[in-house]
């Protein structure tokens, strides 16, 4: 059975001291020799740990100083679970197009922080509004992590049954959203005859213990995306 890399658990190991806020915002983590020391590894192990949780945005690097724990607008904040989902999906209609478990690539074990024997539950799912479909959105769950999942929990929000029914509590999310132009597969998935911009949004999310548990990509359709805010002063 092939062992989890040791920067893997020395980037865990940080992550959940960072969550359980055992490091506040702007505290400094140990020297990197200290920490080669204290897991009996080389400092270029430490640095690609580091280097995980900055991706991550946890922590942020001075030169000359050391490594120090970020505040990253709410990473490491408890969130209201609800903001976890990125569209409130009680306003859409959801259909499921694909439910298994399946074999763990590359990309998903970097992207889970799992070993690439480990299997992962894939979903797949569109969003409609009056049948029209406005987004499309696909989640992989470790399954040694999140076990007892059903094809109907991804009628609802995931994050809701995680808490209600597995006694889970889903607590920070690092979101990256950037614009892409639809391809051959997207097009047929969403229905669209021609290239469009899409909003896609990857996200990370995480247990209250630090745990990645999930790993998920949206796909919308930037013409049908619109952001209304209240502002109060």
């Amino acid at each position: 059975m092939k062992e989890t890399p040791k920067y893997v658990i020395i980037a865990d190991h940080f992550r959940q001291l960072i969550h359980e806020e055992n490091f506040k915002v702007d505290d400094q983590l140990p020297q990197e020799i200290q920490i080669a020391k204290s897991f009996n590894v080389s400092r270029i192990t430490v640095r690609k740990a580091l280097d995980e949780l900055e991706k991550q945005g946890l922590i942020y690097r001075v030169q000359g100083s050391g490594t120090f724990v970020k505040d990253a607008n709410g990473v490491g904040k408890g969130f209201d679970k609800k903001s976890l989902d990125l569209f409130n999906l009680e306003e859409y209609q959801i259909e499921i197009l694909n439910f298994e478990i399946q074999k763990t690539s590359k990309e998903m074990a970097a992207k889970l922080n799992i070993n690439e024997y480990d299997l992962v539950y894939k979903i797949e799912r569109i969003l409609k509004q009056n049948d029209e479909i406005m987004g499309y959105q696909v989640i992989y769950l470790p399954s040694k992590v999140i076990q007892g999942i059903r094809l109907d929990v991804f009628k609802h929000s995931l994050y809701t049954f995680l808490e209600d029914e597995l006694v889970l509590n889903p607590k920070t999310a690092i979101r990256e959203i950037s614009t892409v132009i639809s391809d051959e597969k997207l097009n047929r998935i969403l229905q669209i005859t021609k290239l469009e911009p899409l909003l896609k949004c990857e996200q990370r999310t995480f247990l209250d213990s630090g745990q990645l548990f999930e790993w998920t990509r949206y796909y919308y359709r930037a013409n049908k995306y619109k952001i209304i805010q209240h502002i109060k002063k």
